[in-house]
């Protein structure tokens, strides 16, 4: 029986967004594998910090850190990215090694670039896998391109330099790394060609609750777009979607605009005030019912860019999704056949008004991307991956 040391972030049990989803996803697998795995993870999610007693009886051992946020200050100036400061501790350094003395592991699975630090705590003999979530550098220059406020342009220029540093630093020093994507595995076998996986996220149980044609076509100017706009660059989208939504006039021409997600309260009333017909749910567990409220779902991220799991959710919901250019990374979802890409929100706006005139191309779009998904993001090829990177 293969021993596993995973160490990760928080406690994604939650489920609160994608990559705890997609963390959960590589879990299961794991555990579905029959491995012997030992989870280290920080307390840092306040509703709930720790794996629930249904979970835990899937692991070996597991141990909850005491996440303490740093100041700003220290997250501005540290040489380590924003991510990893705010993290890294030589008493959570102690307490890995504490944890882990005399215990001998197969693999070590880093979860996400923000834990790459535990290399410190781990011994050479250890064979070291990266999951990656994002390709991070890219992300953070993305940041930096399309940030108007100089200040902020200065911390996000500061911030993609430290995380490509970081990265590179990393990559030297692992066995073996994971993508969510096409364009991420492209990105880090250009910094050092390994042992690597194509790992997609697992979207499933949508097929009984998938609305009908006549239902797409009734509901065709209904438009959700979900996420956690928690985060600074993903709270910059979403006010950016919404006043382009109001001044393209989408109200008077028929259209909804349906907002779900982790959201702060000044936020809502901001994008309120923008647009008072707007549509605002806060953070939710079961998304089906509000995707089943609308046939159109957007990715309106110029800020933040990336593979995001709502593309493979809009799909598996068989939305017609519409995106602005960059939000959506290389994948096997193809722009203009699983989804309709835009260069900037104005023109996605002008694209909706005239893509609505022919629903029937629409649901054609949507099913092409249904089959994607339902096909190549399973818990099965998920497994088949996962299994080769750690033999």
């Amino acid at each position: 029986m293969k021993k596993i040391l995973f160490l990760t972030y928080v406690n994604p049990y939650t489920l609160l967004a994608g990559d705890r989803i997609y963390t959960v996803n590589i879990l299961k697998s794991l555990i579905d594998f029959g491995y012997s795995i030992d989870l280290l993870y920080y307390n840092s999610e306040p509703s709930q910090p720790l794996i629930p007693e249904q979970q835990s009886k899937f692991f070996n051992r597991h141990l909850a850190l005491d996440f303490n946020r740093k100041s700003n200050l220290k997250l501005v100036f540290s040489c380590y990215p924003g991510m990893v400061t705010s993290r890294r501790t030589s008493s959570y350094l102690k307490q890995i090694r504490d944890w882990t003395r005399n215990k001998k592991y197969d693999v070590a699975i880093i979860n996400h670039l923000r834990m790459g630090f535990c290399l410190e705590a781990l011994p050479s003999s250890v064979k070291k896998i990266y999951v990656s979530h994002n390709a991070e550098y890219l992300l953070s220059l993305n940041n930096y391109r399309n940030e108007s406020n100089g200040i902020k342009k200065l911390v996000y220029a500061w911030d993609a330099m430290r995380t490509r540093l970081y990265e590179q630093k990393l990559l030297k020093n692992i066995n073996g790394y994971t993508a969510i994507c096409e364009n991420d595995l492209q990105y880090l076998k250009g910094i050092k060609m390994v042992s690597s996986a194509l790992l997609r996220p697992v979207l499933k149980g949508a097929e009984g609750k998938l609305n009908s044609k006549e239902d797409f076509f009734e509901k065709i100017k209904k438009m959700i777009v979900v996420g956690s706009f928690t985060w600074g660059p993903k709270a910059q989208n979403i006010k950016a979607l919404v006043s382009s939504f109001v001044e393209n006039h989408m109200v008077s021409e028929g259209f909804e605009l349906h907002v779900v997600g982790r959201i702060e309260d000044h936020l809502a009333i901001q994008l309120k005030r923008i647009c008072p017909d707007l549509y605002i749910t806060g953070q939710v567990v079961d998304l089906e019912k509000f995707y089943s409220k609308c046939s159109i779902a957007l990715i309106p991220e110029i800020m933040g860019g990336g593979f995001k799991l709502k593309v493979a959710e809009a799909g598996m919901f068989k939305k017609a999704i519409f995106s602005v250019q960059g939000a959506i990374t290389k994948s096997n979802l193809k722009p203009q056949s699983h989804f309709n890409e835009s260069k900037d929100l104005d023109e996605l706006m002008l694209n909706l008004i005239e893509s609505v005139k022919n629903p029937e191309e629409l649901w054609q779009m949507a099913v092409s991307a249904h089959e994607v998904v339902n096909t190549e993001y399973t818990q099965e090829a998920l497994s088949k991956s996962l299994k080769r990177i750690l033999t």
